[in-house]
Formats: C-alpha cells, structure tokens, sequence
C-alpha cells in the first residue's frame, strides 16, 4: 500500500488530525533545533556601575561583540565563546576605567 492510498483510506477527519499531527511535530522539531543550536550566553561582567556598564557596551558595539544587559544593567553577558577573549580585550584597552570589583568577572552561564 503506497501513501496516496493510505492517504484516500483514511476518513477525512482523520485525514486531517493526521495533517495537524505532522505539522505539531514538525514545528517541535524545528523549535528545538532553534534552541539547541542558539548561542549560549554568558556573564562577562556583573556588579557594574552605570558609567561602567556605558563604557563596556560602547567598546563592545564598536568591536560589533553582541552583548545583552542582564540584572537591570548590573550585569552584561556575551556569548560563550567569545568571553575570555572579549574580557581580555576589554581589559588591555583599559575598560572600565572605573575599576572593577571581585563579583564583577563572575562567570555564571544564562541561556538565551
């Protein structure tokens, strides 16, 4: 039995039950997929001052580091995998100028 056959077998509420089934799946699996393969942020700073927060997110706009404000912009989180990195450069251009406390390299990981 080929799948046209099957198909015309079904009663047409079946048919479509069975039509919504595959697309629920479908969305699932392409919701997951979006979420695993999304990146994974994480803390580069927290602890910060307003005008140290500033002067991080200027530096990272210029070097186009996508970056999120978390904990009322306290906190800034990078991706993952550019962390150690991005805080090195930050830290040998001399940013934040304000100093920073021994919270603020926390390295607590937050998804997306």
């Amino acid at each position: 039995m080929d799948f046209n056959n099957f198909l015309s077998s079904m009663e047409p509420r079946a048919r479509t039950w069975l039509w919504i089934g595959t697309g629920l799946i479908a969305l699932l699996t392409i919701g997951m997929l979006w979420w695993a393969l999304s990146p994974r942020q994480q803390l580069l700073f927290g602890s910060l001052r307003e005008a140290d927060a500033a002067e991080i997110s200027q530096s990272l706009m210029e070097w186009k580091v996508p970056y999120e404000f978390v904990n009322g912009g306290a906190g800034i989180t990078v991706p993952a995998n550019l962390v150690y990195e991005t805080r090195m450069r930050l830290v040998s251009a001399g940013v934040p100028r304000g100093g920073m406390s021994d919270s603020s390299c926390s390295t607590i990981r937050t998804s997306a």
